[in-house]
Order: structure tokens, then sequence, then C-alpha cells
């Protein structure tokens, strides 16, 4: 049985769900701030109710200038031969702890008033995949979208909020931010063409009843101590061994380096990547070898999502495991490449422009992380690559790189 349990988080109501012997899982490996993690009861839900941010109704008929971003209500409608009505609502989840996973998600609209002989009009929400502005869109701007997230038939009852499961939705904003454009409401009416109809609902600047993203969600789960191996914990805070390769960038070139993807230059006295493509990534690999080293590095993020070290690759760069810090999320993270696993990110504000040092302690599996000279995390990488080359990466964005090196460990 759950226990709700509802508190006030700033302007926020939030309820807390208490399970009893509720387990998270994982696609792949963990890891988290201190010793190595081991899964454990996730025990607490948090459901949060976001309003709307930008909502709007748009006349895709006919074709108007006129903008509708300051009434206090908006409409799916149809009237043959005179007016067709769309909604855009959209909602900012930056509130949500950078490490929430999102479980569930509910969008809320009120219902105010109904017009036409439809008693159940079905209504589709659609992931909006372009740009738009609350106070400016208009039949020539409606912007792009993709195809039915969620389907509901809105009765004619009004005076109560109607709701459209939109948990895939809601789980890609949380994860990519930078391309919440928020939903669509468009009417999927293929009765009469003949028939019109008419769903009110209202929007932020009714003054109640707003539109609603209701959020439910859980934090990784704490991890469990258990001891570390005794020679990685010696070589924690000791000497590196032997050399294995360093450079600086001085001398103006980029000998030894061979990229795969995306734009490489010295500028003047580091390595510059560019990548700018969406969901793309580029890397650039030395041919040294390494099976236990320390590898550390400064990556500074120029723009966009994320940047960071390669080790254990292949000469492609399309196998190995890597160390991003990722400025969509907040966060520095180890992954496996392939598979294409993210470990449990270590929250971290990346600014751009600011130079990161990385430095990545690999005994066996045994991943030791540390970020500007203090120790983040500790994971175990699951045996996919014994040994392999170095380098760096840039997703969807522009880095630079200075002072990179290895070591061997004995």
């Amino acid at each position: 049985m759950n226990t709700w349990r509802f508190i006030w988080r700033g302007n926020l109501l939030v309820a807390l769900v208490v399970s009893a012997g509720l387990v998270c899982g994982a696609a792949g490996p963990a890891a988290a701030e201190g010793p190595v993690p081991v899964l454990g009861d996730v025990g607490l839900l948090e459901t949060v109710i976001l309003t709307a941010v930008a909502d709007t109704q748009v006349a895709i008929i006919p074709n108007t200038t006129q903008n509708f971003g300051h009434d206090p209500h908006m409409a799916v409608a149809w009237q043959p031969a005179a007016y067709l009505l769309r909604c855009l609502v959209r909602f900012d989840l930056s509130s949500l702890p950078a490490n929430a996973v999102v479980d569930s998600a509910l969008l809320q609209l009120y219902l105010t008033s109904v017009e036409g002989s439809v008693p159940n009009l079905p209504i589709s929400a659609h992931q909006v995949t372009s740009p738009w502005n609350e106070t400016s869109v208009s039949t020539a701007s409606y912007p792009s979208y993709g195809p039915v997230a969620a389907l509901i038939n809105v009765d004619s009852t009004a005076g109560t909020y109607k709701n459209w499961v939109i948990t895939s939705l809601a789980q890609g904003w949380k994860v990519d931010p930078m391309h919440n454009y928020g939903v669509a409401l468009h009417h999927a009416w293929t009765g009469d063409p003949y028939t019109g109809f008419v769903r009110v609902f209202a929007t932020r600047e009714a003054g109640g009843n707003p539109p609603r993203l209701v959020i439910t969600y859980h934090l990784p789960p704490a991890p469990k101590k258990i001891l570390l191996p005794l020679a990685l914990k010696e070589q924690g805070d000791g000497a590196p061994g032997t050399l294995i390769f360093a450079d600086d960038f001085n001398d103006g070139d980029l000998a030894g380096w061979t990229p795969h993807g995306g734009t490489w230059t010295n500028p003047s006295t580091f390595l510059q990547g560019s990548y700018q493509v969406y969901l793309g990534t580029a890397q650039n690999i030395r041919p040294e070898l390494g099976t236990d080293f320390v590898y550390e590095g400064k990556v500074t993020l120029v723009s966009g999502n994320a940047a960071g070290l390669v080790f254990r690759s292949s000469a492609d760069g399309e196998s190995s495991y890597c160390l991003v810090l990722d400025a969509t999320a907040n966060c520095l993270k180890p992954c496996i490449n392939w598979p294409g696993w993210f470990f449990s990110p270590y929250s971290v504000t990346v600014e751009y422009g600011r130079a990161y040092t990385l430095r990545a302690e690999l005994v066996g599996d045994l991943l030791r992380v540390y970020l500007d000279g203090v120790h983040a995390f500790t994971a175990t990488l699951g045996g996919y690559y014994s040994s392999g080359q170095f380098g760096v990466l840039v997703h969807n964005g522009v880095a630079r790189f200075d002072d990179l090196a290895a070591w061997r460990l004995p």
C-alpha cells in the first residue's frame, strides 16, 4: 500500500509516496559519489504539479496573423468553412532535481465550455519539434510536431480537468531540455466533416485552473558501501607510474591525433573540437594503448551539450569508456560506448567557458574519478573493455582540451 504525504516546496505542492519494498533497477552499471554503489530500495516517489509557462490557441483556418497568447482561454475546434483551432502548451521542468528519473507525466487541461453535437471528441497530443512564441505565434508560424503521443475522448462535462498521459514526452524534456518545445493539441475527429465542435480550455491567463503537468519521479537509490581493493586505494592519491603520452598543444600542431568526425584544430595552445550536430558525437583518438592507468586533462565546454575524455577505446572511438561533462543535465557521468549505457550521474553545475580538470584512475574494472582534484565517485565498469586507446570527444557542441596526459599503473 502506498502512503501519500503532501508538502510545500517553494510554490509547488509536492506529494510524497512512501512505498514498501519498491526496488529500482537499471539498464547498465551504476555509479555514485563515494564507494562503488549497489542498488537498493528507492522507497520514495515524489509528485510535483507544474503549471504552464506558455499556452495559446492558433487558428489554422483561416490563415491569419492574429495571435491569442494573452487570451484567458484556448480551444480545439472545427467549424466547417469557418475555422480550425489548435492549442500549444509548454512547461519548464528545470525545478526537478538534476538526477530525477521521471516515472509518469500527466497533462491536464481544464475544460470550461463545450459547443457542438459531438459528445466525445477525440483530441490528440503531439510533441512539438520546433520553437514557438506565445505572444507571436499565428497561422504561418505554427511549429512542426511529431506523431500522436496520446489520445483521449474529451466528453462534454465542463468544469473538470481532462488528462493525457505523456510520460515519454516529459522524459525526453528532462534529458534534453534544450529541445523542450511543449505539446500541441489537435482534434482527431474522423466523422462527418460537416459536423462542428468546440472544446474550450482555461489558459494560465485565466486566473485559475491553468494547464498542469503532473510529474511523478524518483531519485537514484543511495549507494551501499563496499570495500575497495587495496591496490586501488594505494594508487588513489599517489604518484603516477610510467608516462604513456602527454600533450599540452604548445607546439601548435595535432601530431599523434586522429579525428573521427567533427572539426579539430589547434588555435593556439589547446585542442579544439567542434561537432554541432543534434545527437552527434565526434572523437579524436591517440594511438597509444593503456590497460591500468591514470588519464587526466582539462576540458572546457564552449557551447552545446557535452564533452569529455575517452579511454580503453577502439581506434575509431566507437567502442570505449568515456567520462563526460554534460551541460544539458548539469552532471559528470561515465559511459560505455557502445552499447551506449550511462552510469548514474554526479551532479555538478557545468559552466560554459570554464576549464574542468578531469582525472580517471582505472585498475581492472574499477574506475575512480576526480573533478578539479577532488574525489567525485568510484564505479565498476562491468568488464566491457580490458585495454585500448586514449582520446577526447565532443557531443553536439564546441569544446577545448588541454594538458592531456596518461600514465601506466603497476
